[in-house]
C-alpha cells in the first residue's frame, strides 16, 4: 500500500485522495444512480398514463359523431314514414311534420328536412307546370343542362333564409351528390355524401358541407332487386349539414384543447377538409406531445380523422412529477454525500451530523411525496379507466395484456389479474384470423388507429371497437353495441311491418291508444274521412268520426264497439255502420277492430274499414231497376230498337224483332249463343262495358258491331244488370240504336266544315274558333300565349316554275313538319296558299319574357325542321319559312287585331332576311303605314315616269373620263328628289324593283347607244347597278338582250355591277348567266367588294372583269391602318387574279395618290364629280375638265 501511494505521490504531484472522500464519492454515485432510474421509471408512467387519456378523448369524440349520425338517420326514417302514411303529403303537411321535430333545439345541426324528387325527362313539363300551379311562377329545375334524369328539391323545411336558395336545385348535376343518392337508391340505405358545397352557402369562405339521403320507392316494401330499386325510386328525403355547425352541436364543448381535422377521404389532402377546429383559433405554434390519425367508417363514406394535443390539453398533465423525483434525487444524493464526508472528516461534529440526518430524512419525506403524488396519479388514472363504460385494455408488442380495467375484465369474462402478462392470442384462441386479430396486426404496422364494428360470436355480441397504437404496444376500447344493432334491426323490422300494413290495402286502416286518440292512420283512411292524416294524428278518433248515429242521434264512447274492443280485448265488427267525414257527410263503413296486446295488455286498437257507399247506391239501384224491368217486360219485342237480354255469361236469351232486323239473325239463330262471339270484334271495348256494368249496374256508350253480312255498324247501346232475389247478377238488358249513318255523317260534314283538304289541318274557321278559345282561356287564367304566322318563302316562284301540283306536295309536306314541332294542345292552320298559323296555348307563363323564351324555342325546332329539303316527285327542293309573332295575354284583343300583328311581324322577318323569326312590335304599324303609302307612290312614279338618271363619272389614273355609271333618282311629285336609299329597298320588297330595274336598263342602254353615235363620247363606258332579286328573274339575260337589240348599244361598252350577296343562293344558276351574257361582250364588276359574301373559290370562277372597292374603306384609308391594309390586299389580290380596279367615294387628291401608288386603275367620287343629271354631264365631259361642279 506505502509503495502505492508513493507511486501515485510521485505520478500526481504528491496529490493524496483521502478515503473519506472516496466515502462520499461513493455514497453520491450510488445515490444519484437510484435517482436516475425513479425519474425513468415516473416519466414512462405519465407518458403512458397522457397517452391513455388522449386515447379515451379520441374515443370520445368518434363515439359522439356516430351516435349523431345514428340519431339523423332515424330523424330521415321518420319523415320518410310520413311519407309511406299519405298517398300524397302537401307542402303545407311537411312543413307541420318538421314543425314538431323543432329541429333547432332537438337537432341543432340540420340546417332542415328536405325532399328531392326523381324526375324523367319526358315528365318535365307535368312537374314544371304542378310547381308553378302551387304560387312559384318562377320555378324551374337548375341547373339547366340536358341529362337522362333529373332530381328536384321540391320540400326543404324550414323554407325561409338560404334555405329558400335550394328550391328546383338539381342534386344529380353534382358528381359527388349523384354519386351518393345513387348509392343509396341501389342499396336502399342511408347514405352520406362527401364534401360538397352547400347551395345555402353565399360567402366565400362558407363552411364544407355534407348531406344525407334516404331513398323513398313510394308505397310498399322496399324492392328486392337492383333493378326494381332504380325503376321504383320516387326521390329522396335528406337533410343538409353545414360541417362546423355539425361539429359544434354533435361535441357540445369548445375545442381548445385539442386540433380536430376531418377528412371525407383516407387521404389528408386539403381538397378533401371537412372540418378544421383551427379554423377559429390561433394556430398552434409549438409541434403537438400527441397527434393520432384513424379511419371511421360513416354511412357510405370514410373518414379520416386527425387529432392533436393543444397546450391546454398538455398543461393538465402534471409534467413537473418527473422533474421533481430527479432534482430531489439529486439533493438527496447530495446530502447524503455530504453527510458521509462530515463522518469521515471530524467525528466529533455529532451536532452538525445530526443536523444533516434530519435534511436528510426530510429529502426522503419529499422524495416519498413525489412517489405517492406518482402513485396517485396513476391511481386517477386507473380511476377513469375503471369509470368509464367502455372496456379498455392495453397490449404490448408482444400481444400480452399490460392492463384490464373492470368493464374488460367483465367483457372477457376472466379475471385481470390473471390475465396480465398473458398473450391475448393464446388466452383467447377464437381471435386468431378475426377481424380483431386482423385490424390490431395492420394498427401496429400501418402505426395508425382504427375504428370498427364487429361481431364476437363466443359471447354473442356486436362491438365497435377503437384501437390506437404506440412505442409500448396497443390500447384497445372495446364498446358492446348489441343492443343499439338489436334495437336497429327490431326498428327496421318494425318499420316493414307497419309499411305493409299500412299500405299495402285500398282499405282504411288506423290506430288508437287507449285514451282512444289517434297513433298512426294510412293514406286511404285519412283520404275517405276527407283529412289530411296530419290532422287526424293525435285526435280523439270517435269524437272526430263516430260520435253520432246515422240518424244524427248521439253515439256514446260507452256504446261504441271500437271502444269496447280496449275493454274485451276481442275483435268487433259491424257490415253497416257510419263514420262522419270532415265536411259533414255521412260515410257508410263496414270495420273491424282488433286489438293491440303486448306482454298481455291491450295498448290499443287498429281498426280496418271500408267505404260501402257504392254497394248501398248500388242496391238501391237494383230495386229501383229490377221494378221498372219487370214493369215494361211485356213492351219490350214491340219496340223499335234492338232489344236483347243475355245470361251473365253472355249467352242470349230474348232477341225481339227490332235486333232481328238489325242484324239480321232471327231468335232461333241465336239462342243461347255467345253475344261476344257473335257481334263483337273489339272484345276489350266488351269487356271493359263488362266490367262498368257489373260495378255500376248501368253502362252507356257506342259500341262497333257486326251484321250477319259482315258489315259493322256503329250502336248507342244502354245496358242495364238485373239481379235476382238474392241480389246476384243474373242477366243484362241491352237496348242498342243504329247510329251508323249519323256518325257517318256528323263526321264528314265536321271535317269538310273545319280542315282544309289538301294539308288535313284545321282550316281559318276551326283555327278562329281555337283562337278565340285560347284568348278566353288566357285572359281568365292570366298566362300568356302566342299567334304565329308562317310563310314559305318563295313558294310563288316554285308555283310558278314547277307548277301547282309541286307546290301542293310541298304544302302537304310541310304540314306535318309544322305539327311535329308543337305540343298536342297546340293548334296548327293552313289558312290559304302558303300561309300557315300556329296558335300557341297553356303554360307558357304569366310574364312576357318567360313566354318569349318558349316561343323561341318552338320557332327555332321550326326553322331547323325547314333545313331538311323536301322530296317533291323528281325535284330536291329546300324551302325556308318567313315566321311573325304575336303575343297575347289577359288584355282585351280581337282576333282580326291579333292576326294582322302577327301578319305584320312575319312580313318584318321577310325584310329581316327570310328564314328567320320575329316578334310584333307596335312601330311596325306605322312603318307598315309609310311602306303602303311608299308602295303606293312608287306604282304611281312608275306609271308617270318620274324617275330618271343621274351619271357619276369614272376616270382613269391619267384623268381622263373613261366611264359613267348610271344611277336611278326619284322625282317625287311631293318630296321633290329622292335618292336610291329612299326607295329601292322597298321596291325589292315588293317585287317593283322588275318594272324599276327594266325601266334603268333600257334607259341606261339608249343613252350608250346615242353616246356611241357620237366620235367625241364613242368611248364612254356605261356601268348599271343591278339588284340580286332583278339578277335572279328568270327572264333577266333575255331582257338584257333586248334592250340591247333594240336600242342598238354596243354591249361591249355596257358594264352591270353586282353586289356580293348576290352569291349567297343558287351560285352556279349566277354563274350560267354572267357567262351567256359576257359571251355577248357585256362586262360585270363586283360592286362594294369586300362588305359582303366573299369567297375566293367562286370569285375565280366568275366571269368579272372589275372589282370595285367599297367607299367605306376609302373613307378612311389614310387614317385607318386596317382600312389602309385592307385596300392594299384588294388591289395585290385583283392584279394577281387578273382584274382591274375601280375605287369609289374618292374625295380628297390624298386619296387618289395613295390609291395611285398602290396601283389603283380607276377612281369615281366627288373629287371629280358628283352625279349629274344629263345635261350637267354633257357641259361636264365637254369641259374635259373633272373639276368637282357644284349642282
Amino acid at each position: 500500500m506505502e509503495t502505492k501511494i508513493s507511486i501515485y505521490r510521485n505520478n500526481f504531484l504528491f496529490y493524496r485522495i483521502p478515503s473519506r472522500n472516496i466515502v462520499a464519492v461513493l455514497t453520491f454515485a450510488v445515490f444519484l444512480s437510484l435517482t436516475l432510474v425513479s425519474w425513468s421509471v415516473v416519466r414512462d408512467l405519465q407518458e403512458r398514463d397522457a397517452n391513455n387519456r388522449f386515447d379515451g378523448r379520441l374515443a370520445d369524440v368518434v363515439s359522439q359523431i356516430q351516435a349523431s349520425f345514428s340519431n339523423y338517420d332515424q330523424v330521415l326514417k321518420g319523415a320518410l314514414g310520413h311519407l309511406l302514411a299519405s298517398e300524397f303529403v302537401s307542402r303545407d303537411e311537411w312543413r307541420k311534420y318538421v314543425g314538431t321535430l323543432h329541429l333547432g333545439d332537438s337537432y341543432p345541426a340540420i340546417l332542415g328536412i328536405g325532399f328531392a324528387k326523381h324526375i324523367h325527362p319526358d315528365e318535365m313539363a307535368t312537374h314544371l307546370a304542378s310547381m308553378r300551379a302551387e304560387g312559384f311562377p318562377a320555378y324551374r329545375v337548375w341547373p339547366e343542362t340536358s341529362r337522362e334524369e333529373y332530381t328536384s328539391i321540391v320540400y326543404l323545411e324550414p323554407f325561409s333564409g338560404k334555405n329558400m336558395r335550394a328550391l328546383g336545385y338539381d342534386m344529380y348535376s353534382h358528381p359527388v351528390r349523384r354519386a351518393a343518392m345513387s348509392h343509396a337508391r341501389d342499396s336502399g340505405k342511408t347514405t352520406l355524401s362527401g364534401k360538397v358545397r352547400l347551395v345555402q352557402e353565399t360567402e366565400a369562405d362558407g363552411q364544407a358541407g355534407v348531406l344525407m339521403y334516404t331513398p323513398y320507392y313510394g308505397p310498399g316494401k322496399l324492392p328486392g332487386t337492383l333493378e326494381q330499386r332504380r325503376s321504383s325510386l320516387v326521390g329522396y328525403v335528406y337533410a343538409p349539414f353545414r360541417m362546423d355547425d355539425f361539429i359544434g352541436a354533435v361535441l357540445r364543448v369548445e375545442l381548445d384543447d385539442l386540433d380536430i381535422k376531418i377528412f371525407d377521404t383516407q387521404s389528408v389532402a386539403q381538397d378533401f377538409l371537412l372540418f378544421d377546429s383551427n379554423r377559429n383559433q390561433p394556430v398552434q405554434a409549438s409541434v403537438p406531445r400527441f397527434r393520432k390519425t384513424i379511419t371511421m367508417p360513416v354511412y357510405g363514406q370514410t373518414w379520416t380523422i386527425d387529432v392533436a394535443s393543444r397546450p391546454r390539453f398538455e398543461q393538465a398533465i402534471n409534467s413537473q412529477e418527473p422533474l421533481l423525483v430527479l432534482l430531489g434525487g439529486i439533493l438527496v444524493s447530495i446530502l447524503t454525500a455530504v453527510v458521509s464526508f462530515m463522518l469521515a472528516v471530524n467525528k466529533e461534529k455529532v451536532d452538525a451530523i445530526r443536523q444533516a440526518n434530519k435534511e436528510l430524512l426530510s429529502a426522503i419525506e419529499d422524495q416519498q411525496a413525489v412517489t405517492v403524488e406518482l402513485s396517485n396519479s396513476k391511481l386517477r388514472t386507473q380511476r377513469i379507466l375503471e369509470s368509464i363504460t367502455d372496456a379498455f385494455f392495453t397490449l404490448d408488442r408482444e400481444w400480452r395484456f399490460t392492463y384490464l380495467n373492470k368493464e374488460a375484465e367483465t367483457l372477457l369474462r376472466r379475471n385481470r389479474a390473471a390475465l396480465l402478462g398473458k398473450n391475448v392470442c393464446q388466452e383467447f384462441k377464437e381471435a386468431i384470423d378475426s377481424t380483431f386479430d386482423r385490424e390490431f396486426h395492420r394498427a401496429l404496422y400501418e402505426n395508425a388507429s382504427m375504428t370498427f364494428e364487429d361481431f364476437y360470436s363466443p359471447l354473442a355480441k356486436w362491438f365497435e371497437v377503437h384501437v390506437y397504437p404506440s412505442e409500448e404496444g396497443l390500447a384497445v376500447y372495446f364498446r358492446d353495441i348489441t343492443e343499439r344493432k338489436r334495437s336497429e334491426t327490431e326498428r327496421e323490422k318494425l318499420y316493414q311491418e307497419k309499411l305493409l300494413l299500412l299500405e299495402s290495402t285500398g282499405k282504411g286502416i288506423y290506430g288508437i291508444d287507449l285514451e282512444g286518440r289517434c297513433t298512426f292512420i294510412n293514406s286511404a283512411a285519412a283520404n275517405m274521412l276527407g283529412y289530411p292524416v296530419s290532422d287526424l294524428l293525435g285526435q280523439h278518433m270517435h269524437t272526430l268520426t263516430h260520435d253520432r248515429h246515422a240518424d244524427g242521434s248521439i253515439y256514446l264512447a260507452e256504446q261504441c264497439a271500437i271502444l269496447q274492443t280496449l275493454q274485451t280485448q276481442r275483435p268487433s265488427h259491424a257490415d253497416d255502420d257510419i263514420f262522419w267525414r270532415k265536411d259533414g257527410k255521412r260515410l257508410p263503413v263496414e270495420f273491424t277492430s282488433h286489438p293491440i296486446i303486448e306482454d298481455g295488455k291491450t295498448t290499443g286498437t287498429v281498426v280496418i274499414f271500408s267505404d260501402i257507399t257504392q254497394r248501398k247506391d248500388a242496391e238501391l239501384a237494383r230495386r229501383v231497376a229490377d221494378a221498372r224491368i219487370r214493369e215494361q217486360a211485356s213492351l219490350l219485342d214491340k219496340a223499335k230498337d234492338a232489344i236483347i237480354v243475355r245470361s251473365i255469361n253472355h249467352r242470349i236469351q230474348f232477341w225481339n224483332q227490332g235486333a232481328e232486323r238489325l242484324y239480321g239473325w232471327t231468335l232461333e239463330e241465336v239462342n243461347d249463343k255467345s253475344i261476344e262471339n257473335l257481334l263483337y270484334d273489339d272484345s276489350i271495348a266488351f269487356h271493359e262495358a263488362m266490367q262498368l256494368v257489373l260495378r255500376n249496374d248501368e253502362w252507356n256508350g257506342e259500341l262497333t258491331q257486326r251484321r250477319k253480312d259482315g258489315s259493322t255498324l256503329i250502336t248507342e247501346s244502354h245496358w242495364t244488370l238485373v239481379r235476382n232475389d238474392k241480389g246476384q247478377p243474373q242477366s243484362i238488358l241491352t237496348i242498342n240504336t243504329d247510329i251508323t249513318q249519323r256518325k257517318a255523317a256528323e263526321n264528314e260534314i265536321h271535317h269538310l266544315a273545319f280542315y282544309d283538304s289538301l294539308t288535313q289541318l284545321p282550316n281559318r274557321q276551326l283555327l278562329l274558333d281555337r283562337l278565340q278559345q285560347a284568348l278566353a282561356a288566357s285572359a281568365r287564367n292570366h298566362n300568356m300565349g302566342a299567334l304565329l304566322f308562317i310563310d314559305l318563302d318563295n313558294f310563288k316562284t316554285l308555283n310558278d316554275t314547277l307548277g301547282h301540283d309541286i307546290g301542293d306536295l310541298l304544302l302537304r309536306q310541310a304540314a306535318p313538319r309544322l305539327v311535329s314541332c308543337v305540343r298536342e294542345s297546340d293548334t296548327v292552320a293552313r289558312l290559304g296558299g302558303d300561309e300557315f298559323v300556329i296558335v300557341l296555348t297553356g303554360d307558357l307563363g304569366l310574364h312576357s319574357h318567360e313566354a318569349v323564351a318558349q316561343i323561341r324555342m318552338v320557332c327555332e325546332r321550326i326553322l331547323a325542321a325547314f333545313n331538311e329539303p323536301f322530296h317533291l316527285g323528281a325535284y330536291e327542293h329546300h324551302s325556308t319559312p318567313s315566321i311573325g309573332v304575336a303575343l297575347f295575354n289577359d288584355q282585351p284583343t280581337t282576333l282580326d287585331e291579333l292576326l294582322k300583328r302577327a301578319d305584320l311581324a312575319m312580313y318584318q322577318a321577310k325584310a329581316s332576311g327570310r328564314n328567320t323569326m320575329c316578334f310584333f312590335d307596335p312601330d311596325m304599324q306605322e312603318v307598315v303605314n309609310v311602306r303602303v303609302v311608299l308602295e303606293s307612290d312608287l306604282r304611281k312614279g312608275l306609271e308617270k315616269s318620274e324617275f330618271l338618271l343621274h351619271y357619276q363619272p369614272q376616270v382613269d389614273s391619267n384623268g381622263d373620263v373613261t366611264g359613267v355609271e348610271a344611277l336611278v333618282r326619284w322625282q317625287h311629285s311631293r318630296r321633290g328628289l329622292l335618292p336610291p336609299a329612299e326607295f329601292i329597298p322597298h321596291a325589292e320588297e315588293t317585287g317593283l324593283i322588275y318594272p324599276l330595274g327594266h325601266w334603268v336598263l333600257e334607259t341606261a342602254c339608249t343613252q350608250l347607244s346615242a353616246w356611241s353615235a357620237r366620235p367625241e363620247t364613242a368611248q364612254l363606258n356605261m356601268a348599271i347597278n343591278v339588284s340580286p332579286r332583278q339578277f335572279r328573274h328568270p327572264d333577266f339575260v333575255e331582257q338584257v338582250f333586248s334592250a340591247l337589240d333594240h336600242t342598238g348599244a354596243n354591249p361591249r361598252k355596257l358594264k352591270l355591277e353586282l353586289t356580293e350577296n348576290l352569291l349567297v343562293h343558287n351560285v352556279e344558276d349566277i354563274i350560267a348567266k354572267m357567262i351567256i351574257l359576257k359571251t355577248r361582250g357585256v362586262g360585270f364588276a363586283l360592286d362594294d367588294f369586300g362588305t359582303g359574301y366573299s369567297s375566293l373559290y367562286y370569285l375565280k370562277r366568275l366571269p368579272l372583269g372589275w372589282l370595285k372597292i367599297d367607299q367605306s374603306f376609302i373613307r378612311d384609308v389614310l387614317t385607318d391602318p386596317h382600312d389602309a391594309t385592307i385596300v392594299r390586299a384588294i388591289l395585290v389580290l385583283a392584279k394577281s387574279m387578273g382584274l382591274s380596279v375601280i375605287a369609289e367615294g374618292v374625295e380628297t387628291n390624298a386619296q387618289k395618290n395613295f390609291l395611285s401608288q398602290h396601283g389603283c386603275d380607276a377612281y369615281q367620287g366627288y373629287l371629280f364629280s358628283r352625279p349629274l343629271t344629263f345635261e350637267q354631264f354633257e357641259v361636264f365631259y365637254s369641259r374635259k375638265d373633272t373639276a368637282l361642279i357644284e349642282s
